[in-house]
């Protein structure tokens, strides 16, 4: 990001939402004298008011590049924050996007991500994955109906976690038209891929027949470009919810 645009949100977000809470809790007198900030954050919940954290309130991890030897275990001093390439939240917290200031040695780290429901999709697609997995067993025997009936799973799993990260109220759905509707809404958007869709309207047409029909109008196995196809969109959720802290040490791994 460029500086003036680095500047012009820095700003920004410390205006409209750290600074009153600064001053809101000087004025109830709940902040300790003096008061110096080196960290503040900035929760968006799912449902639910935002939440404003500061100093010591605020919860994550990093990845520091350290200038320094380190000792497993040992605590990290505010100087090891200068090196500070990568933030996240906890796992407990993952479910809400932040914005999050941390001083970092002469300068402030700005670290955000807007999501929410990381992981409540994470585990959506982790689970999609292996449905995926019993399709693609099934087909490989020739037992049509299950690869049919799995791999709909599959894919209507990784379309709720699609929802999600949407904050579409259809992620809530219990039925599979909710779910159904919600994220044909979302192709004609253009917020995910069409060829997806279709699979799951041609899954969602075909499974009644796989699970309840006779042998002779069962419908076939699932094709290897439909299989490749949920991997793909499947591989894409997962790597959208994974916490900075994971690629960027794989970055510097590589």
């Amino acid at each position: 990001m460029p500086l003036e645009g680095w500047a012009r949100t820095f700003n920004q977000m410390y205006e409209g939402w750290f600074q009153p809470e600064i001053e809101r809790r000087a004025a109830s007198g709940s902040l300790p004298a003096p008061f110096v900030l080196f960290a503040a954050q900035a929760l968006f919940p799912p449902e639910g008011a935002t939440r404003i954290l500061l100093n010591e309130e605020v919860e994550g991890e990093g990845l520091i590049r350290a200038p320094r030897a380190v000792v497993k275990g040992e605590p990290v001093l505010h100087s090891d924050l200068a090196n500070l390439e990568a933030y996240e939240l906890p796992d407990e917290l993952l479910d809400n996007g932040h914005f999050t200031i941390i001083r970092a040695g002469d300068r402030w780290g700005m670290f955000f991500n807007f999501l929410s429901g990381r992981a409540k999709a994470r585990d959506l697609l982790e689970l999609g994955s292996e449905y995926l997995a019993a399709s693609e067993a099934s087909a490989s025997k020739r037992h049509d109906g299950p690869a049919v009936d799995t791999l709909f799973s599959a894919v209507e799993l990784a379309s709720k976690a699609e929802l999600i990260l949407l904050r579409s109220p259809a992620a809530k759905g219990k039925t599979h038209g909710t779910v159904a509707r919600a994220i044909n809404a979302s192709a004609k958007l253009g917020n995910i891929d069409v060829a997806f869709v279709a699979l799951f309207n041609r899954l969602g047409r075909e499974r009644p027949s796989a699970r309840y029909g006779d042998k002779k109008h069962r419908p076939l196995a699932p094709e290897l470009s439909d299989f490749d196809l949920v991997r793909a969109v499947i591989e894409r959720g997962i790597e959208r919810v994974e916490k900075a802290t994971n690629q960027a040490a794989r970055r510097i791994s590589h």
